[in-house]
């Protein structure tokens, strides 16, 4: 890979362009005083034309360094994006592609509050609910995944996924977007009773007066 003064030699350039008018206007002062304004114009002129060279290098050198330096923080990112994301996210935020709108037709939401969790906040530890909700949620995302969802967000208590928005499927299966509404309606009754299993499995939080979250 070639250095930023050897793809671009400005100084070099510069120098010898400062000495070629330089002796353009010894030239015209020996020949006569009239071509005197000329060369010196012609050297204003070249220098002006070396400064726009140069900063004109200068952006594209620093655009390419940031450009590089995204990239290298996108591969270093990757690990991290393929636990937080589906693969149809990551490809394409690792193609860095423009955004481009989509619509999804018949899309079947499901939203999970957990009962109690406000007030259960005022009397259980940071840590133990934390504790409790990241249990509860990793196993949420296993199950989401069999069901073929997608998980939007989790706020707070709130877990929101949706059935009918991803195009990925296995080889000669019809993609999950184009499946029946009936069929996504089943999927999301089937992940939400899953969610209650989960939270009867996973065990409870004990708040200081003795009632259990679940």
């Amino acid at each position: 890979t070639l250095s930023a003064e050897q793809l671009f030699p400005l100084p070099w350039l510069a120098g010898v362009s400062f000495a070629l008018s330089i002796g353009a206007g010894l030239v015209a002062i020996v020949l006569g005083q009239g071509r005197y304004h000329l060369a010196v114009a012609a050297a204003v002129i070249t220098l002006a034309a070396v400064a726009r060279m140069t900063d004109k290098a200068r952006t594209h050198l620093c655009f390419a360094a940031r450009s590089q330096a995204l990239t290298d923080a996108l591969a270093a990112k990757q690990p991290l994006l393929q636990r937080l994301l589906p693969q149809n996210a990551q490809r394409f935020l690792l193609s860095a592609a423009p955004p481009v709108p989509t619509t999804h037709r018949q899309v079947v939401l499901v939203r999970m509050d957990v009962q109690g969790f406000t007030a259960a906040c005022t009397r259980v530890t940071p840590a133990a609910m934390m504790t409790w909700l990241n249990a509860v949620y990793s196993r949420a995302d296993e199950l989401l995944v069999i069901a073929g969802g997608y998980k939007i967000d989790v706020l707070g208590d709130a877990y929101v996924a949706a059935f009918g928005t991803l195009c990925d499927s296995e080889p000669g299966e019809k993609p999950v977007a184009e499946k029946p509404l009936s069929r996504r309606v089943c999927a999301a009754r089937s992940f939400a009773e899953g969610l209650h299993a989960i939270m009867d499995e996973v065990p409870g939080v004990t708040t200081s007066a003795g009632h259990q979250l679940t």
